[in-house]
């Protein structure tokens, strides 16, 4: 899975630095896209942690951050007399629920649900694998069923349809 772009907006009230803003923003997207595509704790059955090293743990690589186009929305805060917000936290927070979604509308036909976090291309594919192994074997086994009740088969394009699906999808804009 690759993004191909990433846009935000954000409003952290006045910008008084505004190449400042635009690095901590584009910081929080990255770290966003680690979290829903790359990083993960994990230990072993005994408890251990297994990912504990940067030979383990997947950090997110240049590569892996799409072009980003980030707009401001200029609504400066009545709390300070700067008019000032925070800049960070907005491009981290919403960039894992929004390429979840994005991974989820493209799997959907396939019917594939998002249920944990982080969407490596492992865990994707063993989902979309597990889905259309199930609706092969329902088409199979229908098949069977109706040969041996003495009905006519189901057609066998039918079920290499299903299976044949592109998963082309996997490259969404974000």
């Amino acid at each position: 899975m690759r993004l191909l772009k990433y846009v935000a907006v954000d409003d952290c009230g006045t910008m008084i630095n505004p190449m400042v803003v635009e690095g901590q923003i584009h910081g929080g997207i990255a770290h966003g896209i680690g979290n829903a595509l790359t990083e993960e704790i994990v230990y072993d059955d005994a408890g251990q942690l297994v990912s504990g090293t940067l030979m383990d743990y997947a950090l997110p690589r240049a590569i892996d951050v799409p072009r980003l186009e980030v707009h401001h929305v200029v609504t400066p805060s009545p709390l300070n007399p700067l008019g000032v917000k925070g800049a960070g936290e907005g491009g981290t927070l919403p960039t894992p629920a929004a390429i979840a979604n994005a991974v989820a509308d493209a799997l959907r036909p396939l019917g594939v649900a998002i249920t944990e976090m982080p969407l490596t291309r492992e865990r994707l594919w063993r989902r979309a694998v597990a889905r259309l192994t199930l609706a092969a074997s329902v088409c199979y086994g229908r098949a069977a069923e109706l040969t041996s009740a003495g009905g006519a088969p189901a057609p066998q394009r039918r079920a290499a349809r299903t299976s044949d699906r592109e998963v082309s999808h996997g490259t969404r804009s974000v």
